[in-house]
């Protein structure tokens, strides 16, 4: 039986060693490379689901804005004298009743 000299053995166990290492932390990159792919693609797809959602968002405003301002039109008085005219009713000339100041006749 031979026996190898010491320097070489310790050379021998070394270079094992570090092909484990090296294995080791090819493995943690490779993990941890493929961990940031899966997050960073699920932040993009809850990105793009926010940014559907501010849309829709923003058109749902614009549109009880819209909603809004047909109300302040319909119940506004001009616009009311507008559709009145419209629809044959003519302008009043003189007030339906005077309101005059009570005398004391009428408050007995």
């Amino acid at each position: 039986m031979r026996r190898i000299p010491a320097p070489v053995a310790l050379k021998c166990v070394f270079l094992k060693d570090m092909s484990k290492l090296l294995k080791i932390s090819i493995g943690v990159f490779i993990a941890s490379f493929l961990t940031q792919v899966v997050v960073s693609n699920n932040m993009a797809l809850k990105t793009q689901e926010l940014n559907k959602v501010d849309h829709e968002i923003a058109q749902v405003k614009s549109q009880i804005s819209e909603v809004n301002q047909e109300i302040y039109l319909t119940s506004s008085i001009t616009g009311m004298e507008e559709r009145a005219h419209s629809m044959g009713f003519l302008p009043m000339d003189k007030p339906i009743n005077s309101v005059t100041s009570p005398t004391i006749a009428r408050v007995f």
